[in-house]
């Protein structure tokens, strides 16, 4: 199956297992790789991140989560895992626990070590993608790409919907679940759908 954003890279619901077809692109190691992709909205938390290896290689990566500088770049990290890999060909994983705000914009990346063996699979369409050259781990702060494309990248975060954090108040030293929140406009009390608080110049549902 051909890269599909949804199906097989990007956010899914579901890991992949199949060997995606597309282009071999490479040698890709020594290289952070990144590609932006929306998260639906809701209340959301990453449990793996992954990527695809062309290459019977041991190698050493790092996969990660960026927020959205515009302009087709990844911004600052919000969170990178890195592992040591095996020498089979195929999805390359690590466990995270990422929380993350529904209806946002994120890069999901990876960095591959030099070994100039490893290649892996892109198409030449479907979404903005970014490349820096000679990296030995994901950076805190992307900087200005060495290359961007309107690529898609065999790269994905699998996610789970979680619910809504509880609002509470503490009356007489007890803490109280609040039922609801409502703000008056135009002298009429209207219910506050969702309540949110900027953690890291990302806004993170209270």
């Amino acid at each position: 199956m051909a890269l599909i954003k949804g199906t097989n890279c990007g956010f899914l619901t579901s890991a992949p297992a199949a060997e995606p077809s597309g282009d071999s692109f490479g040698p890709a190691d020594g290289k952070a790789w990144a590609m932006l992709d929306s998260l639906p909205a809701g209340n959301w938390k990453v449990t793996q991140l992954g990527w695809f290896s062309e290459g019977g290689y041991a190698v050493n990566y790092d996969l990660g989560i960026y927020t959205d500088a515009g302009a087709s770049e990844p911004e600052a990290v919000i969170s990178k895992s890195g592992s040591s890999g095996t020498s089979s060909w195929g999805w390359k994983t690590v466990s995270v626990d990422i929380d993350l705000t529904g209806s946002t914009n994120y890069w999901l990346a990876f960095q591959i070590d030099n070994t100039g063996n490893i290649y892996i699979r892109s198409e030449n369409t479907g979404s903005s993608s970014a490349q820096l050259d000679s990296q030995s781990s994901l950076p805190s702060n992307w900087g200005t790409s060495s290359y961007k494309a309107s690529h898609l990248l065999g790269v994905y975060a699998l996610i789970e919907e979680v619910s809504a954090p509880a609002v509470q108040i503490n009356i007489v030293d007890t803490w109280k679940d609040i039922e609801g929140v409502q703000i008056n406009i135009g002298d009429t009390w209207k219910e506050v759908a969702a309540i949110k608080q900027n953690i890291g110049d990302s806004w993170k549902a209270v």
